[in-house]
């Protein structure tokens, strides 16, 4: 299962051609919609396993004091919500959870975020302080009892740290 944005569906897209997976694009996997903050700067400055947030505060000072508020309900302008993000997924997680074989997910950051809260069995509405490593394959095995077995698979080093 993949969103439907280039750079997620390439990396599905290859995987796919690798292993002879069959390829899924949802949009329900795509990203938080921002809205009119745009997306070109978050996703240059989104390098780390957390979300812009302080470059967010930087730009945009009055959205950002609403989003530090209610950071589950607060909409970007023009956009979605955590909680918006949360209900679209609803589908995609059910997918997910009612499927007998290993299941990829390709998706972005703020998704991510909202997946391993629940998967972690964590209070969703907390997911944006979730970290999500980044270029690494995160593997859970349902377990006896409802829960899962967690393992994180590192693809590749993570780059140095940007400014020094």
């Amino acid at each position: 299962m993949t969103s439907t944005m280039p750079g997620a569906l390439a990396t599905a897209q290859q995987v796919a051609k690798a292993t002879g997976a069959r390829l899924e694009p949802s949009p329900s996997l795509n990203p938080i919609d921002k809205g009119t903050v745009g997306t070109a700067w978050w996703e240059m400055d989104s390098d780390g396993d957390m979300p812009p947030w302080a470059e967010l505060e930087r730009c945009y000072p009055e959205f950002f004091s609403e989003l530090a508020k209610d950071p589950w309900g607060c909409r970007f302008p023009h956009g979605e919500s955590y909680s918006d993000v949360r209900s679209r997924l609803d589908a995609a997680l059910l997918d997910a959870e009612m499927c007998t074989r290993p299941v990829l997910i390709v998706s972005h950051i703020t998704t991510l975020q909202l997946l391993i809260a629940y998967f972690r069995g964590e209070p969703v509405q907390n997911a944006w302080k979730v970290q999500v490593p980044n270029r690494t394959v995160i593997e859970l095995t349902p377990t006896l009892g409802g829960g899962f077995q967690w393992t994180e698979h590192e693809l590749m080093p993570q780059p140095a740290a940007r400014g020094g």
